[in-house]
């Protein structure tokens, strides 16, 4: 993480921040909080979700030993947002400080005016506190069933299977029987319900934000229910891929293609963007000669009812019969 600079620390040590004032008069620092600045070309190199930790991060320097919740204290646990936030959530205890402010991002003569600006929301209470790689912020149980019970299906799921999956977190994963058992302390009924269903659908198999959206999607259009990360084999017992979903009786193999599997670095594993491609054709092959279909989709169709539901349809997967569509969890403005 890029350091950011402190006027506060500046003055401390040089006993001067007129020059940090005059940095930032000429463009060559951006403000992220009232007296916290990161250089320009820093800044706009950083990817939207680095973005979004660095603004946390300002937050806490401009106000220290605030505590975190709600996608910020998900975000520091280490849980892959699918969107970013509008806002860095915080917890007051002063119900006269709660509600929402707006960003305080500002630059001179650069190119920031048409970047998303992420405020700040004060939620009013005394939630749990723990204390995460050095900040407060709402335990990982109480984040995650908190966020089940308010964020749409799609944006919640791929929080509760992270939170699951020991491979992709830094802390202990969360146990399905603890995640049931605490969204029965839940306020309301509605939302008791609402944090069990993703409980329910969750789980600890997904590997990525982009296959939990997927299976979201298909939760809502009441699609059979695939195997994660099923290994089928030839008829003479060679192994010939791990895919992402698997409908066996259907002989259907559903692919997730991130842009991540032929950009990153860490998934192609040392090959090139051509060399990926080639050897996910050949993977593909591989998998039609047992006789399954292939459907493939992107992050646009994951998301879109109408779009993943033909691209399965045309692969020969069919919601049940003589159901409607699953409830929708309803968004929030956070």
């Amino acid at each position: 993480m890029v350091k950011l600079i402190s006027s506060a620390a500046v003055n401390r040590r040089l006993g001067d921040s007129r020059r940090l004032r005059r940095s930032y008069a000429r463009g060559e620092l951006v403000r992220l909080r009232h007296g916290i600045y990161i250089p320009t070309q820093q800044w706009l190199a950083l990817k939207p979700w680095e973005q979004y930790a660095h603004l946390i991060q300002a937050v806490e320097m401009e106000l220290p030993g605030t505590q975190f919740c709600y996608e910020s204290a998900a975000q520091l646990w280490g849980l892959e947002l699918a969107v970013i936030p509008q806002h860095v959530h915080v917890v007051t205890a002063a119900s006269g400080k709660s509600g929402r402010s707006e960003s305080t991002l500002s630059a001179h003569g650069v190119a920031i005016t048409k970047q998303r600006k992420i405020g700040l929301f004060r939620h009013y209470g005394t939630p749990p506190a723990a204390l995460h790689n050095g900040l407060l912020v709402t335990p990982l149980l109480d984040t995650v069933v908190e966020l089940a019970s308010r964020l749409p299906l799609a944006l919640a799921l791929p929080l509760v299977d992270q939170s699951m999956n020991f491979q992709r977190m830094n802390v202990p994963p969360l146990t399905r029987v603890r995640l049931l058992e605490a969204c029965q302390r839940l306020p309301s009924a509605a939302r008791v319900r609402r944090a069990t269903d993703v409980v329910l659908a969750a789980n600890a198999l997904a590997e990525s934000v982009g296959e939990s959206m997927s299976r979201a999607t298909m939760h809502v259009l009441h699609l059979p229910i695939p195997e994660l990360q099923s290994e089928p084999y030839s008829d003479d017992g060679i192994f010939i891929a791990r895919p992402d979903f698997l409908w066996r009786e259907q002989r259907v193999v559903g692919e997730f293609d991130g842009v991540g599997k032929y950009l990153s670095s860490q998934l192609l594993g040392g090959r090139t963007p051509a060399e990926a491609v080639v050897a996910e054709k050949r993977r593909e092959d591989a998998i039609r000669s047992l006789g399954f279909r292939v459907a493939r989709w992107d992050w646009k169709s994951a998301k879109n009812e109408a779009a993943l539901l033909e691209v399965l349809t045309r692969a020969g997967i069919h919601p049940a019969a003589n159901t409607r569509k699953r409830t929708k969890h309803p968004g929030t403005d956070g």
